[in-house]
């Protein structure tokens, strides 16, 4: 493929799959963990647990599972179905940089019960969007369309969570939780430090645990290595730049602690497939 079919095919993507899932397609496999995804009941009803605490799921309720909480149906009614906007994590990496880190604190405390049916209509329309976007074919800007789409709809379920919820409570809940796993301190790590620290050897240390260890659990969870899931946040950051600023490559060079702008020239195009300069000028048509 050479390199304008694969900016072409980039593109096309819109970061995330559609699923549509039903009691008889569920069968044996009753858990979903491991990846970022927004749910919403189109039938049925289902009772869900999600980090412990047990849920009425029925139709018309979204609800958000984080890339590292765990959602079971424990039962649900014959007719119960609902629709998965499941995100790529390469993908959900690039939409950090865009919402302050206390928001996906609040949208980690999403569940079944967050929000009043009657609250969710702008959430349908939004939702609805994203469903048209997965089946449009051909479509050049699907995957601005798709972090557009997204963010909007982060927005607003965190509007209605901050209306739904003691602000408190929730915050401190959401520290409780994350507290509670090695792989989501590494992302808050990540968080903080990606345009500083690159070396495993420091988020290993900051975990109090081995590099070998930090590399089971990723690699065990997400299928990636650590460098692979922290060069996500790097390779988001560098195009929020890019696109968001008229920073040179150099002075990003700079910002994110790269030893010289070849350097992050090397490492975007061997991520991206393009050069930093050619990512702008594609993306900014």
């Amino acid at each position: 493929m050479n390199r304008m079919s694969k900016e072409q095919d980039d593109n096309l993507r819109c970061g995330f799959s559609i699923i549509h899932i039903n009691k008889e397609s569920l069968k044996d496999n009753f858990i979903f963990a491991n990846t970022f995804s927004i749910f919403k009941c189109v039938g049925g009803s289902a009772v869900v647990k999600k980090n412990e605490s047990e849920y009425h799921f029925y139709n018309g309720l979204h609800f958000i599972v984080s890339e590292t909480s765990q959602m079971i149906i424990n039962e649900c009614s014959d007719d119960f179905s609902c629709t998965e906007c499941r995100i790529e994590m390469s993908f959900f990496t690039e939409l950090y940089p865009y919402l302050d880190s206390n928001m996906w604190n609040i949208l980690d405390c999403s569940h079944p019960d967050s929000c009043q049916l009657n609250q969710l209509d702008m959430l349908d329309v939004i939702f609805s969007q994203l469903c048209i976007i997965h089946e449009i074919d051909n479509f050049y800007c699907k995957m601005q369309m798709s972090r557009h789409t997204l963010l909007n709809y982060f927005y607003v379920i965190y509007n209605l969570l901050l209306q739904n919820s003691d602000i408190n409570k929730i915050e401190q809940e959401s520290i409780s939780t994350l507290s509670n796993s090695v792989l989501d301190k590494f992302f808050i790590l990540c968080n903080q430090y990606h345009t500083k620290e690159r070396n495993m050897d420091f988020y290993a240390k900051e975990l109090h645990i081995t590099k070998r260890h930090l590399y089971n659990i990723a690699q065990s969870s997400m299928k990636q290595s650590p460098k692979q899931l922290l060069d996500t946040f790097v390779i988001g950051t560098i195009k929020k730049l890019l696109l968001s600023t008229s920073s040179s490559i150099l002075q990003i060079s700079d910002m994110l602690n790269f030893p010289d702008q070849s350097t992050l020239r090397q490492f975007f195009k061997r991520s991206t497939g393009v050069s930093p300069t050619e990512y702008r000028k594609i993306n900014k048509q």
